[in-house]
This record gives structure tokens, sequence and C-alpha cells, in this order.
């Protein structure tokens, strides 16, 4: 996964609000209140994880194509291996101008 230069600082961001969490959960877990240090170190991984798993609305439409293409790439069986068409119907086209 490479990362361009705006989202290394969209990390940047992230890193900067999730790691106060995530020392506070270890000084929780430290402290004996295991319950909210490790609710808290979660918050802080999910904090991390999240914004790289999900789609953004940027990426939507990027992600209806992908899947559009698939869809259109698995449906064109009748054609050939060398790019011709194999089924029985004329071609209206050229049956139209002769």
């Amino acid at each position: 996964m490479s990362l361009g230069i705006l989202d290394m600082i969209g990390i940047a961001g992230t890193l900067i609000f999730a790691l106060p969490v995530g020392i506070f959960g270890v000084e929780q877990l430290a402290t004996g209140q295991f319950g909210l240090g490790s609710a808290l170190i979660g918050i802080a991984a999910l904090m991390i994880i999240l914004p790289q798993r999900l789609i953004s609305p940027k990426q939507i439409p990027v992600a209806m194509s992908k899947r559009f293409i698939g869809i259109v790439g698995t449906s064109t069986e009748e054609q050939s291996a060398d790019g011709t068409d194999t089924t029985d119907e004329p071609d209206s086209a050229v049956s139209k101008n002769h």
C-alpha cells in the first residue's frame, strides 16, 4: 500500500489524536483499571485503522466503476479469443447500410 503525501499528512493528523488516547489507556492499565485501559487502547487502534480501511466519499465512484467493469467484463463471454463476435445474430447496422 503506497501512500501519497496527503495520505501521510492524514495519518499524522490521526496519530496526533490517537496517541494520547492510547497512552492514557496504557496508564490506566498500569494502575489496574483493565476495563477502561483496554477500551481506550482499542479506541486508539480503531482511530488509526478505520480511516485506512473504510471507503471515503471520494473513493465511492472509483469503487463503483471497478465493480461495474468487473460485471461487464465477466458477461462478455460471447466474444472469441481473437475479438470477433461469435453470436448468430446479424449486425443491424451492417444490414441496413447494404
